[in-house]
């Protein structure tokens, strides 16, 4: 099975309502709107014509994005939600109140089961242990226990589910997951498993960990300015070079360090999964988080050539497009609430020079538009449209663009010196240093 999109967050009505407007989920049956009043000719061909655009918008040479992903992407998504937003222990009592007489004792939460269930689910359905949010102070006090989640695997029944961790502790992460080895030996194995080992990043980071060249992915070339690797659209801020490949130094080259790491070299060998987390906080920017997932999938390959490694929170379109121009969206998976907070913070995606790009239709983070820009899109349809853009890249509906051109000087070819000293003079002039 290939790498999938997860879609993370807690998936109330309007979540789901955005994947079936979306068509990632079907709709599910409800009232129609008639066309009432007197057919005559005129509103006869209004709607004859509005018919024959709709055949010639879903036509082979017509089709937009958004038509071409309509009954393809959703294979590529799943589920994935922290187990506390499906699942409570918390039962009403008679005077309309609600107590906990056992935290284990757990039961559906009002329309989960019709959402979640092994019965009615129609994506594959993985519950996370919500280490972020435990040690954020977000999740609730019964979600605290690893015996809960257990609880919690069992009522729910999914097709995966995260390891019980804690982002900044690995002797408590470790501790837990050989407790979950050891209970479900069959959910680790590394071929008929669903089980997922967790990695945090923030275990093995060092801001001042040495890249080794002989040992970079191929996706990588030698000579190649690694900040050459990163991709920007045009709604994006771009940092200095000096800056960028500072940053992509430190993520691949503390990659390499994770990859090494014995934890995380037996999580991989005795599942032949693990995910990746702590990169929310972590001090690896955004903008190459692919690069590290890029070269520690390339180690860990080398070792189990069908590992599968999860980004946990990653599933932005920062890390979707890094990862695809490098090739790897097949690869490694991915999840994350952004197509949520994308959509309430009033943004809407397109492709722009094969790259997926975020339009702003506020006063932008730097208030550049004098006035907000103001749509007919529900928060419904803008959220289906964030899902769409991120699924229909793993579907491998965008034409990414090239790996890029950047080639190292030969300062033995004569020609090459000269061009780089008329580069140099030219700069020296523009900047009034000749």
């Amino acid at each position: 099975m290939g790498s999938k999109i997860g879609l993370a967050g807690d998936m109330g009505s309007q979540k789901r309502a955005a994947l079936e407007h979306a068509r990632i989920i079907q709709a599910s049956q409800g009232s129609y709107i008639g066309l009432a009043g007197n057919m005559s000719g005129a509103v006869r061909g209004a709607v004859d014509r509005e018919a024959r655009q709709e055949r010639r918008r879903t036509s082979a040479t017509h089709r937009s994005l958004g038509d071409q992903a309509t009954g393809v992407i959703g294979q590529h998504a799943v589920i994935f939600s922290a187990f506390h937003y499906d699942v409570t222990p918390y039962v009403e009592t008679s005077r309309g109140g609600f107590i906990c007489p056992d935290p284990q004792a757990l039961r559906w939460r009002p329309g989960r089961e019709a959402f979640c269930s092994r019965a009615t689910r129609q994506l594959p359905y993985l519950i996370d242990s919500s280490g972020y949010g435990r040690w954020r102070g977000e999740a609730p006090q019964w979600a605290h226990s690893l015996e809960v989640y257990f609880a919690a695997r069992e009522l729910t029944d999914p097709d995966g589910w995260a390891a019980f961790d804690d982002p900044e502790s690995r002797q408590r992460s470790l501790d837990w997951l050989r407790a979950t080895v050891a209970t479900y030996p069959r959910d680790a194995d590394p071929v008929s498993g669903n089980f997922w080992p967790i990695y945090s990043m923030l275990w093995s980071w060092d801001a001042n960990a040495r890249l080794d060249e002989q040992h970079l992915a191929p996706c990588f070339r030698r000579g190649v300015p690694l900040h050459a690797y990163i991709p920007f659209t045009s709604t994006q801020v771009r940092p200095t070079p000096t800056t960028l490949e500072r940053l992509a130094y430190q993520a691949i080259a503390n990659a390499q360090r994770a990859a090494l790491d014995p934890d995380l070299r037996w999580m991989a060998m005795r599942t032949g999964r693990v995910m990746i987390g702590g990169m929310a906080q972590s001090p690896c920017h955004r903008l190459v988080r692919g690069l590290y997932g890029a070269q520690l999938y390339y180690r860990l390959a080398r070792d189990v050539p069908d590992i599968k490694v999860w980004l946990l929170g990653q599933a932005s379109a920062y890390v979707v497009n890094s990862l695809g121009v490098l090739g790897l969206l097949d690869k490694i998976w991915l999840d994350g609430s952004w197509f949520i907070q994308n959509a309430c913070t009033n943004t809407i995606p397109i492709v722009q020079d094969g790259l997926i790009t975020m339009l702003s239709l506020g006063k932008g983070r730097f208030g550049e538009s004098a006035r907000e820009i103001q749509t007919f899109f529900t928060t419904e349809e803008k959220m289906g449209a964030h899902a769409r853009s991120l699924l229909s890249a793993r579907a491998g509906l965008i034409q990414w663009p090239p790996e890029p051109d950047v080639r190292p000087i030969d300062l033995r070819d004569l020609e090459q010196r000269v061009a780089v000293k008329q580069h140099y003079q030219q700069a020296q002039m523009e900047l009034g240093l000749a």
